[in-house]
């Protein structure tokens, strides 16, 4: 019976202590150009432009150009990037986060998810990259953001646009019935802690 807390006791230190280590670190290897891509063509734009927006409203050029081509309206953008989710409101920290994204269903949202959102000169899906987006954006304050994951992915990252369209409406769809299970398998984990 002493064995799994200790198994457990350990595995939450040293699971903190490569978040310290990794949150400290530089971001060298962070992404700096986003490539979308829709309908066969593609655009690139520097994550710091995503960023000034979110932090002033202020556009560059080409970020302008690219709104206006999407019919996009830059406050609804702005909004949508800088929505932050805090997740000590929901009693949750990263050891539960980390047991929740390396469960069963949620590896295959990611998978899924992967094959939107991707480096570039590969066409898998890059679940581990999601995946520590993910915990670099929450490791300092616990909390994630649109922009902040973006600019925690750790290399330059491909937006499939139709597949992220495609991905958001299923699960829209999906969604009352993946609330419960989702709920179930958070509240599973916290009780793990």
């Amino acid at each position: 019976m002493r064995s799994p807390s200790i198994k457990t006791a350990l595995s939450q230190v040293l699971f903190s202590i490569c978040i310290g280590i990794f949150s400290y670190l530089p971001n060298a290897n962070a992404a700096e150009q986003i490539s979308f891509r829709a309908s066969g063509g593609e655009r690139s734009l520097p994550v710091a432009d995503l960023r000034k927006l979110v932090n002033t409203g202020e556009q560059s050029d080409l970020l302008s150009g690219l709104l206006a081509t999407a019919k996009l309206d830059p406050n609804l953008v702005r909004g949508y990037l800088g929505v932050t989710i805090d997740i000590k409101q929901y009693d949750l920290n990263l050891v539960v986060v980390d047991k929740f994204l390396n469960s069963y269903l949620i590896e295959l949202l990611l998978q899924d998810l992967g094959q939107a959102l991707r480096p570039p000169g590969t066409d898998s899906a890059s679940v581990e990259a999601i995946k520590a987006a993910i915990i670099a954006s929450l490791a300092d304050d616990n909390k994630i953001s649109v922009i902040e994951f973006l600019e925690k992915y750790p290399t330059d990252i491909i937006i499939e646009v139709d597949r992220l369209t495609q991905i958001q409406a299923r699960l829209a769809k999906d969604y009352t019935n993946l609330a419960e299970p989702l709920a179930r398998l958070l509240q599973r984990l916290q009780m793990r802690k």
